[in-house]
């Protein structure tokens, strides 16, 4: 008899542990900027210690307003990896932006009082898809996001509204109390029954109380200790403070690498800005001084001779210098004043590329090549003599008119 009950007792104490077991969940925040607070290493690395902590449900505590679309890509990938070795849940405060790619996922959502959901702070980074069209992006996106919220039980139309702003969606309940939503305009539905009616031209976002009204999520204000009970689920019990953890942890080291690339791009603008620094003032002098070299009045050039004849009982008579150009002189000068505006003007370019130069040294506080508003000097400076040059190309001396 004494067996029997030892072993029905063992029986039972087994079948509790197993129950206390089954419902083992882990908590992973999903809080901050996505990119910054948020990073897939993080999620990834507490869903790995979840499997080997036997944990079978994922709680999502979101608060974000979305950021680094391509961390939010990566993320649902991964949860995508991870959809069959757990149940995940989601309490929102705020999901918005690429913030709602864990939501998708999720069998049940609960939303805090105040919170909301939906594409408000969706931005796409066109230089992330080089050559696709935005709205193309966001179509394909919303497309598979939709997917996945009808597979886990929520309405894909609000979900691809949610993304997709070329999508309309409406939603009401029918005469048994049954949410019903469409992406046209239903006959015979007054304006004010409507829960949601949303035009093309921006992307859906809910309130918690039309969250709770589609169904999309339920209300709820407690701790996540406390899910277990609302979800109807005995034994829920949690896996530790490792899902934070793992998130701080990857956070940090997303800060450190962050900081040692910016310590290395640093280092390289600091190295390119010298460099070009230098090939800019070498370029400035070397056509300062094929300036002076070619500067048409440094030159000599022929000229006409006028000679007088006087009778004096004989012939007699004198010359002189016209100072008027022959033909050759002419063009000569000519050629001179050519190469000579041509060297100034690469020089006042070389000057203005200096000026955005010094301008970028003084913002990476690197000392600078010249004194302040030297450059500005030069560059008025060289626009007078080009100017100056260029009025006396043809001039031809006393035959000017």
């Amino acid at each position: 008899m004494k067996t029997m009950i030892a072993i029905t007792f063992l029986a039972s104490w087994m079948a509790a542990a197993a129950q206390a077991q089954e419902n083992t969940y882990l908590e992973i925040p999903i809080e901050g900027r996505f990119g910054d607070q948020v990073t897939a290493r993080g999620v990834e690395d507490a869903l790995k210690i979840a499997e080997c902590l036997q944990a079978k449900h994922i709680v999502f505590s979101i608060d974000s307003k979305g950021g680094d679309q391509v961390v939010a890509r990566d993320l649902y990938n991964i949860l995508r990896k991870y959809d069959k070795a757990f149940r995940f849940h989601a309490v929102v405060k705020e999901a918005t932006g690429v913030a709602l790619a864990p939501v998708v996922w999720c069998e049940t959502v609960f939303i805090r009082p105040g919170g909301r959901v939906g594409g408000v702070n969706l931005i796409i980074d066109e230089d992330r898809y080089s050559g696709i069209e935005p709205g193309v992006v966001l179509m394909n996106v919303a497309l598979n996001a939709g997917e996945e919220a009808r597979r886990h039980g929520r309405s894909a139309e609000l979900v691809r509204a949610m993304i997709d702003p070329t999508e309309a969606v409406t939603a009401w309940r029918d005469n048994d109390c049954k949410v019903c939503v469409s992406k046209g305009m239903p006959d015979g539905i007054p304006g004010d029954e409507f829960i949601v009616m949303h035009m093309p031209g921006t992307v859906l976002t809910l309130s918690d109380q039309q969250a709770v009204d589609l169904e999309f999520a339920a209300p709820y204000d407690g701790d996540v200790a406390g899910l277990g009970q609302r979800l109807g689920l005995a034994g829920w019990v949690s896996a530790g403070e490792d899902g934070r953890r793992s998130m701080a942890k990857a956070t940090q080291a997303e800060t450190v690498k962050t900081a040692a690339a910016l310590t290395d791009r640093r280092t390289f603008l600091i190295d390119q800005n010298a460099r070009r620094r230098d090939a800019a003032k070498a370029a400035i002098e070397r056509f300062l001084n094929l300036a002076n070299e070619w500067q048409p009045k440094l030159e000599t050039y022929s000229t006409y001779k006028e000679r007088r004849v006087i009778w004096d009982g004989y012939w007699d008579g004198w010359t002189r210098e016209t100072n008027r150009l022959t033909p050759e002189a002419r063009r000569k000068w000519q050629d001179r004043t050519d190469v000579t505006v041509a060297a100034l003007q690469k020089a006042r370019a070389g000057v203005l590329e200096m000026k955005d130069l010094e301008k970028e040294a003084k913002g990476l506080s690197q000392p600078l090549t010249y004194t302040e508003g030297k450059l500005e000097e030069m560059r008025l400076d060289l626009e007078l003599k080009i100017a100056m040059l260029v009025s006396e190309r043809d001039k031809r001396f006393k035959d000017d008119r």
